[in-house]
């Protein structure tokens, strides 16, 4: 056996437990970065709902089928959101805004 047969075995040696040392942390990153993306995508398709089911409500104004309309129009909003994702949201709470902006917590519905 020569020694440069022996020295690139080393090598290869050294090569193998480097990539064993390497690889599951790399694989972990990339896991890592692909759940926030999801979780960041969830975020903004809730915002966005949010958004629209308020602007609804600015257009409905006090009627009484209001938290309805808000509702259903979230709901439309969210539908694309996986069956596992649909728990971010734990409550939805409408209510009615005074004239200056403030809100009315006396006319707060909160929706499970």
């Amino acid at each position: 056996m020569s020694l440069t047969n022996l020295h690139s075995r080393r090598e290869t040696g050294a090569t193998l437990v480097e990539m064993a040392i390497v690889i599951p942390i790399f694989l972990g990153l990339i896991f890592v970065i692909i759940e926030l993306g999801l979780a960041f995508n969830a975020k903004l398709v809730v915002d966005d709902g949010v958004q629209s089911a308020a602007r609804v409500g600015a257009g409905v104004g006090n009627g009484v089928d209001a938290d309805l309309y808000i509702l259903d129009e979230l709901l439309e909003q969210i539908q694309d959101l996986s069956n596992n994702e649909v728990g971010i949201l734990s409550h939805v709470e409408v209510y009615r805004v005074n004239a200056d902006g403030s809100a009315d917590l006396g006319a707060l519905n909160r929706y499970f």
